[in-house]
């Protein structure tokens, strides 16, 4: 996935902003993944196989759900390692327009497959979708959520964005 506008340099603002231009409906999601083994695993590799798992994931919605057509994707990261929170991501992604029953039970499940090959090994996994109106509340408390400062690890706004997973066309 490549990032098309340089939103990196963007305020905060115009993240949102983006967002809320978007005609779409939006799912607020978060993304875990970590090497069932942390001991084996360095902090770089580890979120080198996080972001393959969740690219490899979006991948797998994109097509499974969404008949291959790309879906808007802002994913941020959240965790701060020196008080104990893990690594994980937060993100906006494009409600697909299949949305069945079964989307969270079959997306998870190829998660936790993608995250094993990723890591090579054992890993586990969680994933929480959300879906949030288009009110502009919503989405900026969505926003400003996943732009918090969560510590000095990611820091906040902006700096929090994951620019080589985000897709920002269709």
């Amino acid at each position: 996935m490549n990032t098309i506008s340089p939103l990196k340099r963007r305020a905060q603002r115009g993240i949102i902003e983006f967002i809320q231009s978007k005609d779409c409906q939006w799912l607020a999601c978060t993304f875990r993944v970590n090497p069932a083994d942390r001991f084996h695993h360095k902090n770089s590799d580890t979120k080198k196989h996080t972001l393959q798992t969740i690219k490899w994931t979006v991948g797998f919605i994109k097509n499974e759900f969404n008949r291959g057509k790309n879906l808007f994707f802002l994913p941020f990261w959240g965790g701060e390692l020196d008080s104990g929170v893990a690594i994980h991501v937060h993100a906006f992604l494009e409600k697909p327009t299949q949305f069945p029953e079964d989307f969270i039970s079959k997306t998870e499940d190829r998660m936790n497959a993608l995250a094993q090959k990723a890591f090579h090994s054992s890993a586990k996994t969680d994933l929480d979708f959300r879906e949030i109106s288009n009110s502009d509340f919503e989405l900026q408390a969505f926003g400003n959520y996943c732009m918090r400062w969560e510590g000095k690890q990611f820091g906040s706004g902006t700096d929090k964005l994951i620019t080589e997973l985000a897709y920002l066309q269709h």
